[in-house]
């Protein structure tokens, strides 16, 4: 089905390796954004009006 919508990737300022998304490893980047709120990655880039929106679908793929 398809929704004729605006698709946007939300993407990390600097990308992520294997070893960043080791959760299991307390010194990984993805275990050090998780556990300090102050530590989130910055953003590539940004919608530039999100007001243009009345609904956004927020999804991942299955890893």
């Amino acid at each position: 089905m398809e929704i004729g919508t605006d698709l946007f990737e939300i993407q990390a300022e600097t990308a992520y390796t294997n070893e960043d998304f080791d959760w299991q490893n307390s010194k990984s980047r993805s275990s050090i954004e998780m556990n300090d709120p102050n530590c989130r990655p910055a953003i590539r880039r940004r919608v530039t009006d999100m007001a243009q929106y009345d609904v956004v679908f927020a999804g991942f793929p299955k890893m």
